[in-house]
């Protein structure tokens, strides 16, 4: 007796998965569940309903073939006398005689390797898109050149074919078939039911996905194959170049000369739907369906040969294929995140946000714009560069041909997006930079289609925020950025601030000063728009507190040495406590342009031998110099909400700043730290002395006043979950209102 296994595969199916699992779990024990980097309760619910899960290296591309293929190795391994598959896709249901009566075909059929059945769309009157799918399923029975990926076959057939082609991103099981053909096999379809299939498509971009998809299916098994493949496919690659491009040109190349040869040549769309709704007239379908079927066949030319021509493209400039997805995923979410350097030394709490919001199920595609400039130090920065695209590493060429392929793919989207970087140009006074950012959008755009990406978000309101607009003018995912200041406040005209507020889903603000200046620079109806996700601090610093030690007197400064971080002035204080007498040590841990003034300030005012500057230091080391200093000092003269702030009050560590932007929100004059003036080494004088001079009590109350406060307003998670809310909140408004095709 043959003993049947079933294959599973999916994605983000939710409710779908579960009425599928329901409807083989009881056929056979033998059922394996293969995940592709699903965001929702998939493994769970399959692992609930008894299957053995098989979860895909996400890093790896993502392909159908790829999934049938691990679940059948999976299969064979747990239950090595299985002899009978049947792959099904979370988005079905299998009717219940189905896997009895396909087995049983099998066995009469020696020579057939494998048997599919009528696709039934689950709700065929939801949409004319789920329509045009059902039709599509109601292929004619008996033998056939191929079948889709739902399907029973037998193991040996399987086997002996070598499975599924992996490098395919659609259009793998008729290649398969051809394969199959090859070894001598057949493939049958019976005359009754096999599935539900619950597409959900309500939407014409969805559609139009799905037939670029099946244009790229065309285009990739027909190379792969050609005459000795499917004869049908090669015939349909060639009319799809003829409709789509050959009328069109010769349309245009008749127009100057004679406008009436051009009409004469548009007549033959039409001609082409009439011929189309006959046909499927004579296989029985009502004339209002094979008037459907008919203007969807004529206009399916269009998005089959961009299909065509992004494999061709692909493979001309060795691009990466990834798939292309049509559905609305069951409460998916994924995000991408753009930086301008990423990773960077400077910016860890960009990493440590990835990682949060990551932590809560929400996939990220990471995106720089450059390489970083300074060396990575962290073993966690240098994982992620492997992690993360550069838009300017493609070169000239990558963003020249993506800026080509969307002027002829979106022209009237181009033509906007290019309007908006001359406006964008116009006001920074570079118009130049604004069309790179122009031809970055582009290339952006195409990434975060082919990663499924749902919601874009940046982390400045600069030149990260303008290819994020650019992105979705051009009909990318809605965006986000998130605000620290003080440079977006300082140019907000310049950088278009208001036009960004305007077009974002949302904005963040890392503090209420933030939120309070943008305010300044936007609609009161955009008021609402814009929410507050504070920084947090990274958990090897709040997890593992000490208390402040007193024998050294150390003080310590993390930053850019720049000229907004105050460093000159603090140099000119420490230079007061040396006169006072006040036994001191300083450490300042950083670089930057300012550098060279720094130490000649130094030496000037006779403080060689009490200051120290580090250079740029990886975590581990920057948290050594904080637990082995007294107190933190941030001179700075604007900001945003500095993050090493809240890691030495992480470590109870309190700290001396000035009481600029959102630093008093977070430290407490007294309670957890010392505010000072801005600019006043004076000032800055007489509060490192009395913080040098306070005892070790009350570092201590201090110090753990400062864990609370981080604890209470700036916990990793609570903030991670604020974003994810947002993210949901953006994606689910997206398919809403239909997305962007």
């Amino acid at each position: 007796m043959s003993e049947i296994g079933v294959v599973v595969i999916g994605r983000n199916e939710g409710a779908r998965l579960v009425r599928c699992l329901k409807s083989v779990s009881g056929a056979t024990p033998a059922l394996v569940y293969v995940d592709s980097a699903s965001s929702d309760e998939s493994i769970k619910n399959a692992t609930d309903h008894g299957a053995d899960v098989v979860s895909l290296d996400a890093t790896k591309p993502m392909t159908a073939a790829r999934a049938r293929n691990a679940g059948f190795r999976r299969l064979l391994e747990t239950f090595p006398n299985v002899d009978r598959v049947q792959f099904v896709d979370g988005d079905c249901e299998v009717l219940s005689d189905w896997i009895k009566d396909a087995s049983s075909e099998l066995d009469n059929r020696p020579g057939v390797a494998v048997v599919c059945g009528r696709l039934w769309e689950r709700n065929p009157e939801q949409s004319k898109y789920n329509r045009l799918l059902d039709m599509d399923w109601n292929a004619p029975p008996g033998e056939t050149d191929a079948c889709g990926g739902i399907a029973m076959f037998r193991v040996s057939a399987f086997g002996q074919s070598q499975g599924f082609n992996e490098s395919l991103i659609a259009g793998e099981e008729p290649e398969f078939c051809v394969r199959l053909r090859a070894n001598g096999w057949k493939v049958f379809r019976l005359p009754i039911g096999m599935v539900l299939h619950d597409a959900e498509m309500t939407r014409f971009g969805q559609w139009w996905r799905r037939a670029i998809r099946t244009g790229h299916a065309y285009a990739e098994v027909t190379s792969l194959h050609g005459k000795n493949g499917l004869r049908n496919w090669t015939k349909q690659v060639r009319s799809n170049w003829f409709w789509a491009v050959g009328i069109p040109l010769l349309v245009g190349a008749f127009l100057p000369i004679n406008a009436w040869i051009s009409l004469a040549l548009l007549i033959a769309y039409p001609l082409l739907g009439f011929r189309v709704f006959r046909g499927r007239i004579k296989r029985g379908d009502s004339s209002a369906d094979a008037r459907l079927y008919a203007i969807f066949n004529v206009i399916s030319k269009f998005p089959m040969a961009i299909g065509q021509a992004k494999y061709y493209t692909s493979r001309i400039f060795g691009h990466t294929r990834t798939l292309i997805e049509y559905k609305n995923a069951a409460s998916t979410v994924r995000v991408g995140y753009l930086t301008d350097q990423y990773p960077h030394v400077s910016k860890s709490f960009i990493r440590k946000e990835i990682e949060e919001v990551e932590s809560k199920g929400i996939p990220v595609f990471r995106v720089s714009i450059r390489r970083p400039l300074l060396e990575l130090l962290d073993d966690s920065d240098r994982k992620e560069t492997a992690r993360t695209k550069l838009l300017l590493e493609t070169g000239l060429i990558g963003l020249g041909s993506a800026f080509a392929w969307t002027a002829v793919t979106r022209p009237v989207k181009c033509l906007l997006g290019a309007g908006l970087a001359f406006r964008l140009g116009a006001r920074s006074g570079n118009r130049l930079r604004a069309l790179s950012y122009l031809a970055q959008a582009c290339l952006l755009r195409r990434w975060l289609a082919r990663e499924g990406v749902s919601h874009l978000h940046t982390q400045i309101g600069t030149n990260t925020a303008d290819v994020a607009m650019l992105c979705r003018k051009l009909g990318g995912p809605p965006f986000s950025f998130t605000v620290h200041g003080p440079a977006e406040f300082d140019r907000a005209d310049a950088l278009s601030i208001h036009d960004k507020i305007k077009s974002a889903a949302f904005v963040v603000a890392v503090s209420s000063f933030c939120r309070s200046q943008l305010f300044r620079h936007c609609t009161l109806a955009d008021w609402s728009k814009i929410h507050v996700v504070r920084c947090a601090v990274d958990a090897t610093f709040l997890d593992s507190a000490t208390v402040p030690k007193t024998v050294a007197l150390r003080m310590i400064c993390i930053g850019r040495l720049a000229q907004q971080k105050g460093q000159l002035v603090l140099i000119e204080a420490v230079a007061g406590l040396r006169k006072a007498g006040v036994n001191f040590e300083l450490v300042l841990v950083g670089d930057g342009p300012l550098r060279p003034q720094i130490e000649a300030a130094i030496a000037k005012c006779g403080v060689s031998s009490q200051v120290r500057i580090t250079g740029w230091q990886n975590r581990d080391a920057v948290r050594n110099e904080l637990v082995a200093a007294t107190v933190l000092v941030m001179p700075s003269f604007a900001e945003g909400l500095p993050v090493e702030l809240m890691e030495a009050m992480a470590l109870g560590r309190p700290v001396v700043a000035t009481y600029v932007a959102g630093i008093p929100e977070l430290v407490q004059d007294g309670v957890n730290g010392w505010l000072v003036p801005a600019g006043d080494p004076a000032a800055l004088t007489h509060v490192l002395t009395q913080a040098l001079a306070t005892g070790h009590d009350k570092l201590s109350e201090m110090g753990l006043a400062g864990i609370s406060t981080l604890r209470t307003f700036h916990n990793a998670s609570t903030e991670a979950s604020k974003l994810v809310s947002l993210f949901s909140a953006s994606a689910g408004r997206q398919s809403s209102v239909g997305g962007a095709s």
